[in-house]
């Protein structure tokens, strides 16, 4: 089974399986049907992502920030190993409302979740 990544505005699919919210603020007109879990653990700090919004840091600083983040949380290393054994019988679909491209933590949490 697969990890995939998917804009959160995006309509649901089959093929998305266990759809899963990595926000830190759950979007209002998002149904509570349309997804499987909201794991705002996953989302990076507030601090970290407004100091990537506002430029005071770049990609690169973000990225390890983030890292740094899902590393050294318990809470959101668990989260992690939960969605790396689901992944295993089902495909998992990450959501967030950034638009496509490399430069959202999704991408960086699907990484983290392949690792093992």
């Amino acid at each position: 089974m697969t990890i995939k990544t998917k804009r959160v505005y995006e309509n649901s699919e089959a093929s998305d399986g266990y759809r899963v919210v990595v926000m830190r603020h759950r979007p209002r007109f998002l149904k509570k049907g349309s997804y499987n879990r909201w794991m705002q653990e996953l989302s990076p700090s507030a601090p970290l992502l407004k100091s990537y919004l506002t430029r005071m840091i770049d990609w690169d600083a973000f990225t390890s920030g983030y890292n740094k983040e899902m590393k050294s949380n318990p809470v959101s290393q668990q989260a992690i190993r939960e969605l790396r054994q689901k992944s295993k019988v089902t495909d998992v679909t990450l959501l967030c409302h950034e638009k496509d491209g490399e430069n959202c933590h999704r991408y960086l949490l699907k990484n983290l979740i392949d690792l093992e």
